[in-house]
């Protein structure tokens, strides 16, 4: 991880984290020393996609930014690796005290702090309407991602790894 540190005439301290892919989470406590005044994420904070519903958001990503959480005010809008999240995991991402920034806005302390979703996030939510399968299967003989609900086929996003 690489730490740069800007001086700008604001009386507003921001720790901006972006592109982690499941890195360790050890440079949490140095975030906490420099004591900033809020916590933007701006995506891919996942890496690459799982089928495995238990450890996509609850074991990888709550708890991280549950921690971001109680150190600042955190922000967090979903970079291109966080496509298959599921509206129930928004949920419990907002529920760790981070507000989700969702091709929406909020004014924070007079600071209009926006976030746009990355296009395959829009996408894959597009495909999967009509699905209440939460998480897709991956289809080895089409190299695919397929919800078993419906056998709809999702060719896999060249930008998430297997």
């Amino acid at each position: 991880m690489r730490e740069t540190v800007y001086k700008l005439n604001t009386p507003v301290s921001i720790c901006l984290l972006s592109d982690l892919h499941e890195r360790d989470f050890s440079f949490l406590s140095d975030v906490r020393d420099h004591h900033p005044d809020m916590i933007a994420v701006t995506g891919d904070v996942l890496h690459g996609y799982t089928t495995d519903e238990n450890s996509l958001i609850a074991g990888r990503m709550i708890p991280f930014l549950s921690a971001c959480a109680d150190i600042a005010p955190t922000f967090f809008s979903l970079g291109n690796h966080e496509w298959m999240i599921h509206p129930d995991d928004i949920e419990a991402i907002t529920a760790s005290g981070v507000t989700v920034l969702d091709n929406n806005w909020v004014d924070w302390n007079g600071l209009c702090i926006g976030g746009l979703t990355s296009a395959a996030v829009t996408e894959y939510r597009r495909f999967r309407t009509g699905s209440d399968h939460r998480y897709p299967e991956w289809d080895v003989r089409r190299s695919s991602l397929v919800l078993p609900d419906n056998r709809r086929s999702y060719p896999a996003l060249r930008t998430c790894n297997r």
